[in-house]
């Protein structure tokens, strides 16, 4: 995407999607055109076309149970698109293109459970951790080997 900078309208993007070699007439006052080989222009607002920086603090961590329901949702979208009826229905130029997409999204579905289970168990592994170390913290602390944390841990 390319930012643009127009100032009766902001800041827009411009997105080219892909599109039937048929033109379609644009309704009066839609922001889309056409290039040359017959694809589609799209101009939005930058601000729905540019990914936000969201910055992470250290409260925030990933949502697993979110990732596990995007991966769900892939996976029906990849049944769907697999389905015989549906590829019956793509011409058959588009048919290949359209099985190398679902491989590929095969594959980066895949990658992506691995990446959610090994996050799961790390995040478990950690919150463990932890409270192991809140036990031996606890218990130096009740033996009297560690006063000076115990004020300090008070006082935050």
């Amino acid at each position: 995407m390319v930012p643009e900078h127009s100032r009766s309208r902001g800041r827009q993007a411009t997105l080219v999607v892909r599109a039937s070699r048929r033109r379609q007439r644009p309704l009066h006052g839609d922001a889309e055109a056409w290039t040359p080989q017959g694809q589609r222009v799209l101009t939005v607002p930058a601000e729905q076309a540019a990914p936000r920086n969201h910055t992470h603090t250290d409260n925030e961590r990933p949502d697993a149970a979110t990732a596990r329901l995007l991966l769900a949702h892939a996976h029906r979208a990849r049944h769907l698109l697999a389905d015989r009826s549906v590829l019956a229905s793509v011409q058959s130029t588009r048919r290949s293109e359209l099985m190398q997409e679902i491989q590929r999204m095969r594959r980066v579905m895949r990658t992506l459970e691995e990446q959610v289970g090994a996050t799961a168990r790390s995040l478990e592994a950690m919150e463990r951790l932890v409270a192991h170390l809140r036990r031996v913290t606890d218990l130096l602390q009740e033996a009297g080997v560690m006063p000076a944390l115990a004020t300090a841990r008070d006082a935050s």
